[in-house]
């Protein structure tokens, strides 16, 4: 990419886009961050805390 050019920001720069675990108490904020790694092609499962996010967590692997 010439240096001139802007970094694009809606795409993936690894071949494969990370899957991410969004946690957080708050339903607003975790409607943003969806929302927001979305754009950027990534793919997210949400919690609403840890006591949830953990098993999430664990069964990634």
């Amino acid at each position: 990419m010439p240096a001139d050019e802007p970094f694009p920001t809606n795409a993936c720069i690894v071949t494969k886009c990370p899957h991410l675990l969004i946690v957080d108490e708050n339903a607003i904020n975790l409607e943003v961050l969806k929302a927001f790694f979305s754009k950027n092609r990534s793919e997210s499962d949400e919690a609403f805390n840890g006591q949830g996010a953990f098993p999430m967590f664990l069964a990634s692997y």
